[in-house]
């Protein structure tokens, strides 16, 4: 009896691709337990690709992801009991191979102390703004957009809570 993903990926094959995959990568930790299971990174790229969605197959807004140009998320779980995401971006630029802790979890570098920091909000397709003491400042659309706010606020004067001003 074929193995589980080989008779996934024999079925998708036959399966016109629902949008572009871009660059693709995967992490190593992704490619440690793919290795593990015996499964290759390809054949998920291609079940991903062809609406294959994994445990979010049935998931309402992965449809609304692929016709809308949003962020396309897939999850498979392997013989070995772990489990991989495959992610496209919404510009549709770049596909991911992780494993979900990889995700969901915070960068693991420091910024520098009194920076403001742009990282994404609630893992989601928005950007989002900190004070250098970690509360939140602003929510942008796009990356390029928080940066430019955490720039200004990172050379703008600090308010000196006057009342006076010239009139």
């Amino acid at each position: 009896m074929p193995h589980t993903t080989e008779r996934a990926v024999r079925n998708t094959s036959r399966r016109a691709a629902l949008f572009p995959l871009g660059s693709t990568s995967v992490s190593p930790a992704a490619l440690a337990a793919l290795a593990e299971a015996g499964t290759f990174a390809d054949d998920l790229f291609l079940r991903h690709q062809t609406g294959d969605f994994g445990s979010r197959e049935h998931d309402e807004q992965q449809a609304a992801a692929v016709r809308n140009g949003w962020r396309v998320f897939s999850e498979y779980s392997l013989c070995t009991g772990s489990t991989v995401m495959v992610v496209t971006e919404g510009a549709r630029d770049r596909t991911e191979c992780l494993l979900p802790e990889e995700f969901f979890s915070p960068p693991s570098h420091q910024p520098p102390a009194g920076a403001f920091t742009v990282v994404r909000w609630k893992s989601g397709r928005f950007w989002a703004v900190y004070a250098p003491d970690g509360g939140l400042v602003s929510v942008c659309v796009y990356r390029k957009g928080a940066a430019t706010v955490a720039g200004l606020l990172s050379s703008a004067t600090p308010f000196s809570g006057s009342a006076d001003h010239a009139r």
